[in-house]
């Protein structure tokens, strides 16, 4: 308590403490609404990620049939030497190749966080696959290509869509929880026919007083004698 009075702030009451565990959960409750709400995917989101999955499955089978002239490890006569003969790649490219037929079976579900593991999963094994030397570049493609799908997707469709339904839901909950604001809107939408225009104030003359300005000022009723 007295470092809360050293700083200028005055402690809680358990009103307060009570209202703001209130609103802490209120706002708990309309983030996990909004991740419930904006789970599923949009309809391009799933077209592009079938796209994206079936250049997975190509790139895979290509880095699988290609046949390239490499350093591979030999042991002759109890040495171990490099020497520069054809090879495959199956482990790698057939990996690549799997996931990207299961991240395509998974856009069946259209559930985002669902579909955006996999598509992970084929970025680090696109990666790491090996392709001829004149295509050797494709495995930055084969990485590229799922991570952005990804973060297009989630970070910015899904983030987006969950900040605009927490936002619409907590200006509709202020509405709703104050009765100003609901007189408000009601005189807002009521329409000007049902009004009553105030009645100007007259002079003595029948003519309106003129409003307050520094040049006018509106004159002082007269007293009388008996009261001076």
């Amino acid at each position: 308590m007295s470092l809360l009075r050293r700083q200028g702030r005055e402690p809680l009451t358990p009103e307060q403490r009570e209202a703001r565990s209130r609103e802490r959960q209120e706002r708990l409750a309309r983030a996990r609404e909004a991740k419930q709400a904006t789970k599923g995917m949009g309809p391009n989101e799933a077209k592009y990620g079938l796209y994206i999955a079936l250049v997975l499955i190509a790139l895979g089978l290509l880095s699988y049939l290609s046949k390239d002239f490499g350093p591979i490890l030999v042991t002759k006569h109890g040495k171990t030497v490099t020497e520069m003969k054809p090879y495959l790649h199956p482990f790698t490219s057939l990996v690549l190749a799997a996931i990207g037929a299961i991240a395509a079976g998974t856009l069946r579900w259209r559930l985002r966080m669902r579909s955006g593991i996999v598509y992970m999963l084929a970025a680090v094994f696109g990666l790491e696959s090996i392709y001829p030397k004149g295509y050797s570049q494709l495995n930055y493609v084969a990485f590229a290509l799922p991570a952005v799908y990804v973060m297009w997707m989630l970070m910015f469709r899904m983030n987006k869509e969950q900040r605009e339904y927490v936002t619409a839901a907590t200006q509709g909950a202020a509405r709703a929880g104050n009765p100003a604001k609901r007189r408000a809107a009601a005189s807002a939408t009521t329409p000007a026919r049902g009004r009553r225009k105030a009645e100007p104030e007259l002079l003595p003359t029948g003519r309106p007083v003129p409003p307050k300005t520094g040049r006018y000022t509106p004159p002082k009723p007269k007293q009388d004698a008996k009261a001076r």
